[in-house]
């Protein structure tokens, strides 16, 4: 009996701390001040086109353009846990310092661009081949949260 109420005390625990921390990480966030869209590009060949945005309200748009398997505008929402990781992978990378072209001379390939909007600054990032190493992780959850996201609804 002890047991179980040493480790419900520990769950309980762990759970008021995630929460504190996801508060602290989108304390001052807002729609005004924070958005993250990803906008990939066509190729010569059938490479996915489509756009997605998250903002800082916790809302999702994305259009599907060419080659994705949902067309058309979509829209959903994030978790307050999806939203933090996304300002937390932008605050820890110190994206907002970094260059914004990464392009290389290469006629086929297909454009990304990422742009961010974080404490109300406005920064564009571009690239065509591989993706940077600082914007992988950030890339990756933009695609999981809008071109994967299965629980987006037409519109």
């Amino acid at each position: 009996m002890r047991y179980r109420i040493i480790t419900i005390m520990i769950i309980a625990a762990m759970g008021l701390t995630s929460c504190a921390s996801v508060g602290d990480c989108l304390k001052g966030v807002t729609v005004q001040n924070f958005s993250v869209t990803l906008d990939k590009g066509m190729c010569f060949g059938q490479c996915p086109v489509f756009n997605g945005s998250v903002l800082g309200d916790r809302n999702v748009m994305y259009n599907g353009i060419r080659f994705t398997e949902r067309e058309g505008m979509y829209k959903g929402t994030v978790s307050e846990s999806e939203l933090c990781e996304i300002v937390t992978e932008i605050r820890d990378n110190n994206v907002m310092s970094l260059d914004t072209n990464y392009r290389e001379n290469v006629a086929d390939a297909s454009e990304t661009e990422l742009r961010v909007v974080y404490a109300g600054k406005v920064k564009t990032f571009r690239w065509n081949l591989s993706t940077p190493a600082p914007f992988k992780k950030l890339e990756a959850l933009m695609i999981k949260h809008t071109h994967e996201n299965g629980t987006l609804r037409k519109f």
